[in-house]
């Protein structure tokens, strides 16, 4: 434990921590020396200490019935731990010095929000690798990107994924638009030299559309698109013959945010954040038997409260009947950069993975400020980053002006 004592999340805020840390613990008679049996991480809010000790108490307050459920489970493993230990220091109320240099960070803190909102856009860009040697990819393999610079202005390319039809290559990405506040789903092919040509609209609807998450069953080509301004996690079908996606059912009537399905152990996994449930910061499951359903909600529904790891970030890998998962790290700000993880556990009542690897803005790029999806075919991986650009031009494109 980084911090001990109180005021909660005060102190995590004075001293510039990234996140913080809720622990629910199995007492002894010893301080702060119990065993931890339930464990999350949140972003935390600088610009307002109101807004953060909100979130720290309305968030755990779930912990006691994720454990009662693991019990129900007949899963004691937490239980089993060793005591916790930690060397930090004792954090007391703070006086009247310390309140008033707080104060002032929050204020400092809640300026630089408020310009960043107004003074800064993020302006995404698609990049395309052939460096396929590593199994895993991490930041080395994309050192000699190309990139795409589909969109300019008030328009931007994001969640890129990549498939291959009718021996050519496909780029499918998120297409927003500042002026209108939304995105659709745009479709590029490919040439040898990795040009794009007859970039088109794939999918457009009334509401926001993101993340085109392409996935293969059977020879077929699926897309699920992020649809959870509709409410919805929606299924579609590649249509080789006139090259366009058709609709195919409704997965489930949740609000998904970067919905991303993969079949491993003879199930359909489908991991996602939920829209009004801190998505960058927790990871819920669904299976089913069966591609169309129905899919059930995990048993430990979010199975992973971490924003240095939850929200999906494209493709997963199956190696040697292992699953590796790609996950957004936003601790600092959101799509920072990709942390991947080896799924160590996963069934209808367990999930555990760990941390193996990480694709970063590599120092030779020029969107050096996040990179947040990944996606690979047998021929190429696609990634997009990000920069955040400055002043008022950025204004008026965010303004749509």
């Amino acid at each position: 434990m980084e911090f001990r004592g109180g005021p909660t999340g005060f102190w995590e805020i004075f001293r510039g921590s990234k996140t913080n840390g809720i622990i629910l613990q199995k007492l002894n008679d010893l301080i702060d020396a119990g065993v931890i049996i339930h464990r999350r991480t949140y972003q935390t809010v600088f610009h307002s200490y109101k807004e953060h000790l909100q979130k720290l108490l309305m968030q755990s307050t779930d912990m006691p019935l994720q454990v009662c459920r693991q019990i129900i489970q007949n899963d004691l493993s937490n239980f089993k731990k060793d005591h916790s230990s930690s060397k930090a220091p004792m954090n007391r109320i703070p006086k009247n010095g310390k309140m008033i240099q707080f104060l002032f960070k929050v204020f400092i803190n809640r300026l630089r929000f408020h310009y960043n909102r107004l003074f800064k856009q993020e302006h995404w860009d698609i990049g395309i690798s052939n460096n396929l040697k590593n199994k895993i990819p991490n930041t080395s393999d994309f050192t000699n990107t190309k990139w795409l610079k589909l969109r300019k202005g008030a328009k931007y390319a994001a969640d890129s994924f990549c498939f291959e039809s009718n021996n050519t290559q496909f780029v499918i990405f998120e297409d927003y638009d500042y002026k209108h506040k939304r995105g659709s789903i745009s479709l590029a092919k490919l040439q040898e030299n990795l040009e794009p040509i007859n970039i088109k609209t794939a999918l457009e609807k009334p509401y926001h559309l993101a993340y085109p998450y392409i996935f293969q069953h059977h020879k077929e080509i699926f897309l699920i698109p992020e649809t959870a301004e509709n409410g919805s996690i929606e299924l579609y079908k590649w249509r080789e013959e006139t090259e366009e996606f058709i609709f195919e059912q409704e997965l489930l009537n949740v609000a998904g945010v970067d919905s991303s399905l993969v079949y491993y152990k003879e199930k359909w996994w489908l991991f996602c954040g939920l829209k009004d449930d801190l998505p960058n910061e927790k990871l819920h499951i669904y299976y089913a038997d069966q591609l169309l359903g129905p899919y059930q909600a995990h048993s430990l529904n979010p199975v992973k409260v971490d924003p240095n790891g939850s929200r999906p970030a494209g493709q997963f890998i199956i190696e040697n009947n292992v699953l590796y998962r790609p996950a957004q790290k936003s601790v600092k700000w959101y799509g920072e950069s990709i942390n991947w993880f080896e799924v160590e556990e996963l069934n209808e009542n367990a999930f555990c993975e760990k941390k193996i690897a990480e694709i970063a803005p590599h120092k030779k790029w020029t969107h050096k400020d996040g990179v947040h999806t990944f996606a690979k075919t047998s021929q190429i991986m696609v990634i997009d980053a990000k920069r955040r650009k400055s002043g008022w031009h950025a204004m008026w494109s965010a303004l749509g002006l």
